[in-house]
């Protein structure tokens, strides 16, 4: 490293707005990289508790069948050992590959259900409760934020005032014969402030790798907060080379990244929700409660057509000691199959507004980061929509194999018990099969390349004796 190098890394390091930023920068990056791990790790445990108690549960079952124990009197109908009614299978979200990375909106959604008897397909996820209100209204403090909106700040700091103070003081003609030229002296600051950007992407791929991250996400990840980071140091730059006094640079530069982080991002949404608002909660339940009443009046002749449909089912050599699941089982199906179209076009309008948002996303650079980063750590509603695909199929699979039990007064045996289907959850699923990561990737380099030829036009027009 020569002289100039090293004369240029002292003069940035000791300008006094990074002398406290970059301090500063650690601190936050340090933070959000312990509450996303930490964040993290709880999911797992839960993820893994729920599981190994499921797992011994059934167990339970199985051992209880096969050493034929004692059923009480006054047991209900999930107590008895082996019955069709005590079966119950716990369908637990997997961690996202970089949860720790993006949470995205992942405390939004939930992340268990139960697969049984009793369950419907519209009502999976309605017991599940939600976590602390204030945290959900202000969100989690990630990793993702921090290079959306932090570090953006921090370039700021340290390319608005590039040239101009320089100009000003009439040190700019000595300082480019000294650099061997102007174009020489501006690439050379912006490769030392591109540096910070340099170490701070390397220290958090090292630390992905450190967490035990896939490798493929952790390298789109750091591929896309590396093109952001690219573009704000090229557009700062090229603002910063205007002809303006350093105080304009760094209003005009503010003001930018007030509009491209936070305003147009909120307008987006706004706007989606206006072009394509998602379905109203309080109008399915509406319907769902409609169709529990109307199927309750025709218990009886949901049951008796429930039986003509399906006359395997009857048993006529068995007592039937269980009427009342006789006739609570068709009439949940008769709920399921009129909320089926319901739940469908909720679905249906779900994709499309996720659709619309995702295209209005190319507003802002910030919000097609938010998007694309929570997508490829698989915290965004992709990744949600699969799972929770899953676990209705795999609900209505256990359902058939229990029905079927339970209308013939079948009790499972151990070894039925235990060959019974587990859940699976999804592995991570990319939205549009990827696409939208790879249409984000081009966008972003795109930016870049506009804010090169800024930066080369910027630096063509000054003269170092102006």
């Amino acid at each position: 490293m020569n002289t100039n190098w090293i004369i240029e890394i002292r003069l940035l390091y000791r300008d006094r707005l990074l002398a406290i930023t970059l301090p500063m920068l650690l601190v936050v990056v340090w933070f959000a990289a312990q509450t996303g791990y930490h964040y993290r790790i709880q999911w797992q445990k839960t993820f893994q508790s729920l599981t190994s108690e499921n797992h011994a549960y059934l167990k339970e079952q199985a051992d209880a069948v096969r050493e034929k124990r004692p059923i009480p009197v006054d047991a209900e109908l999930w107590e008895i050992h082996g019955a069709p009614t005590s079966i119950d299978v716990v369908m637990a979200a997997a961690v996202p590959p970089l949860a720790h990375f993006s949470l995205g909106q992942s405390d939004l959604y939930p992340r268990r259900s139960e697969a049984n008897l009793w369950s419907r397909a519209d009502s999976l996820f309605q017991r599940e409760d939600l976590q602390s209100p204030l945290t959900l209204a202000s969100g989690r403090f990630d990793l993702s934020f921090v290079v959306i909106a932090i570090v953006p700040l921090i370039i700021i700091i340290g390319c608005f005032d590039i040239v101009s103070s320089d100009r000003v003081s009439g040190r700019l003609a000595l300082l480019s014969v000294q650099a061997g030229g102007l174009k020489t002296l501006i690439i050379r600051r912006l490769a030392v402030c591109g540096a910070i950007l340099c170490i701070l992407i390397v220290a958090l791929f090292i630390w992905g790798l450190i967490t035990s991250s896939p490798l493929l996400p952790l390298l789109l990840w750091c591929i896309l907060a590396s093109l952001y980071l690219v573009f704000w140091l090229l557009l700062s730059a090229a603002l910063g080379l205007q002809s303006q006094p350093p105080d304009i640079q760094a209003v005009r530069l503010i003001a930018i990244w007030l509009l491209l982080v936070f305003v147009l991002p909120a307008g987006i949404n706004r706007l989606a929700d206006v072009l394509s608002p998602l379905p109203v909660k309080s109008t399915f339940v509406s319907m769902v409660r409609e169709s529990e009443i109307l199927a309750d009046k025709e218990a009886q002749i949901l049951a008796e057509t429930y039986l003509s449909d399906h006359p395997e089912l009857v048993n006529h050599d068995v007592e039937d000691n269980s009427n009342w699941m006789k006739t609570y089982l068709p009439v949940q199906r008769a709920i399921e199959q009129r909320t089926a179209k319901v739940l469908a076009d909720n679905e249906a309008q779900r994709k499309r507004s996720h659709f619309v948002t995702h295209v209005l996303q190319y507003l802002s650079p910030a919000a097609v980061l938010q998007i694309t980063l929570s997508d490829v750590a698989g915290t965004g509603p992709e990744h949600q929509a699969a799972y929770v695909t899953s676990a209705q199929n795999y609900q209505s699979l256990l359902l058939q194999q229990l029905t079927h039990a339970q209308f013939k007064q079948i009790q499972f045996s151990a070894e039925e018990i235990e060959a019974l289907p587990r859940f699976t959850p999804p592995e991570w699923v990319p939205a549009y099969s990827g696409g939208l990561i790879a249409v984000s990737i081009a966008y972003l380099f795109t930016l870049c390349l506009l804010s090169a030829v800024a930066v080369i036009r910027q630096i063509k027009r000054i003269s170092p004796i102006q």
